[in-house]
């Protein structure tokens, strides 16, 4: 770890996060998420508000708020992107994948889907 006021070089940072435990279990989380998605779908289907579901499912809502809002979007969202995320979550709970590789793979897939149309497009 870097003294005060020192920046720890990304290769540190990455060295020292593939050393460090979990802060979850990696089984338990990938069935929560997964029963919380499928909640807020079904609740969707109901015709539930985004508030009314944000009632009954806070803790997912407030701990995954990022999650909560894409599969809540008004203008919808890429489902092979909520698949490949929950597959990296299966992978981690097997053991097969730690949570810096899986992280990998997401922004990997993510930036080749949404940020080569960018470049393209001179989006930023």
């Amino acid at each position: 770890m870097p003294l005060s006021g020192e920046r720890e070089s990304f290769e540190e940072a990455s060295r020292r996060a593939l050393n460090q435990p979990l802060a979850f279990d990696p089984t338990e989380r990938s069935n929560y998420v997964k029963s919380m998605v499928n909640r807020t779908f079904e609740y969707m289907r109901q015709g539930m508000s985004i508030d009314d579901i944000k009632a009954r499912l806070p803790e997912f809502q407030m701990n995954y708020s990022h999650l909560f809002d894409m599969i809540t979007s008004p203008n919808g969202f890429d489902r092979g992107s909520l698949d490949t995320m929950l597959k990296m979550l299966d992978h981690m709970a097997t053991g097969n994948l730690t949570q810096h590789n899986a992280s990998v793979i997401v922004g990997k897939r993510l930036y080749e889907k949404f940020g080569r149309k960018d470049e393209e497009t001179g989006s930023q």
